[in-house]
């Protein structure tokens, strides 16, 4: 009986989730290492100053406001080309009015990714897109801002929100207190 051959799509995009938390940083770790940045691509951009934004004044000071996020994934485990569309914004605001705001969409692309599991390699671009992109688009809003004069601050690094540790790590992280401190 001749073994049925499948396609690498039909291995990646119809199957089912693996089941275990191995399986899933199995098929992460797969992706991490199969994956070659192949473009990172400013697609739409807007900047706008209001001219209210020149008016110092001391009593009311602007919030500076970043926002980098997904707008949509996709992934080809046949040829193995897989992306990501990112909304990115910038800008100060005073009463939830906009005085500088700066919007680029771009395109984050990867290749090499044949045959890599669908759930992980949509995973890698939403994660490691983001970091990708955000560097190019630090840099555009940096250029803007000296071009306008809106003298503007460097735009943060681009930071992974920090999971809370379960009660099994905080527990193995406590260590009690040696003899010495408490003979005291």
């Amino acid at each position: 009986m001749a073994a049925k051959k499948t396609s690498p799509e039909s291995e990646t995009v119809g199957s089912t989730p693996p089941k275990t938390k191995e399986e899933r940083l199995e098929n992460y770790s797969n992706v991490v290492e199969r994956a070659e940045l192949s473009l990172v691509q400013l697609v739409d951009l807007t900047f706008d100053v209001d001219p209210n934004h020149f008016k110092n004044d001391p009593e009311n000071k602007p919030v500076l406001t970043v926002n980098v996020e997904a707008e949509n994934v996709f992934f080809n485990g046949e040829s193995g080309d897989g992306g990501i569309f990112l909304l990115c914004e910038a800008g100060s605001y005073l009463d939830d009015k906009a005085l500088v705001h700066c919007k680029a969409r771009y395109l984050v692309s990867y290749d090499n990714l044949e045959g890599c599991e669908h759930e992980a390699a949509t995973a890698f671009l939403r994660r490691v897109g983001r970091f990708a992109c955000y560097p190019y688009f630090r840099s555009l809003f940096s250029t803007l801002d000296w071009s306008a004069n809106t003298d503007m601050p460097v735009l943060p690094v681009l930071k992974e929100p920090v999971k809370p540790k379960s009660r099994r790590q905080r527990a193995s992280q406590i260590t009690p207190p040696s003899k010495a401190s408490r003979q005291g």
